[in-house]
């Protein structure tokens, strides 16, 4: 099932098998920016348990949270300097290459989110977002081998369109759960 508009922002997924209530069940989950899917379509790609729970608490908890001074930055280079401070060994860029974004995200260490790290997607992909005023900011890559990333996309959606897509995600959740008697 997709919600949204591939083209701009939608969750892909599927749920093959249920489980129990903390995992839900298993299938895939995919997210789609700018007509570019992250994740893997396989039947036994994740568990929606631990999806559920992060876009519950770390994303709709947060949706007010605003970081206005990475607004004015590539995504290209947001990305980068994201993963070189949280997955790098050894860093590409100095605090001086990325001085600015460096200093936007220590100012804010809370203003960029990740999606549910290494449990959605096993494929080396990483969703990471950033809240504007009225906007939600969407950015996607993958590694490729441990240092290298790359098939950047990036959108830019308005809070309502984000919150419709989630609130839908999650009520087919429900369905799934109600329907196989999990409860949580």
């Amino acid at each position: 099932m997709t919600i949204g508009d591939k083209q701009i922002f939608a969750i892909d997924f599927r749920i093959y098998t249920p489980m129990d209530d903390f995992f839900i069940g298993d299938g895939y989950f995919l997210v789609c920016i700018d007509g570019f899917e992250y994740g893997i379509k396989k039947s036994d790609a994740t568990v929606f348990g631990s999806i559920e729970y992060d876009l519950k608490t770390e994303l709709m908890n947060h949706i007010n949270d605003e970081n206005f001074e990475l607004g004015d930055f590539s995504s290209q280079n947001i990305c980068n300097v994201y993963y070189d401070k949280h997955y790098r060994e050894i860093n590409d860029f100095s605090i001086d290459d990325y001085e600015e974004i460096s200093i936007a995200l220590q100012n804010s260490p809370n203003s960029i989110l990740e999606w549910s790290p290494e449990t959605a997607f096993d494929d080396g992909s990483h969703i990471i977002q950033y809240n504007k005023k009225n906007e939600i900011c969407l950015m996607g890559f993958k590694t490729y081998g441990y240092e290298k990333i790359k098939d950047i996309h990036s959108v830019c959606i308005s809070k309502e369109y984000y919150r419709d897509v989630l609130n839908a995600f999650f009520s087919e959740l429900d369905k799934f759960k109600r329907k196989h008697r999990l409860h949580q």
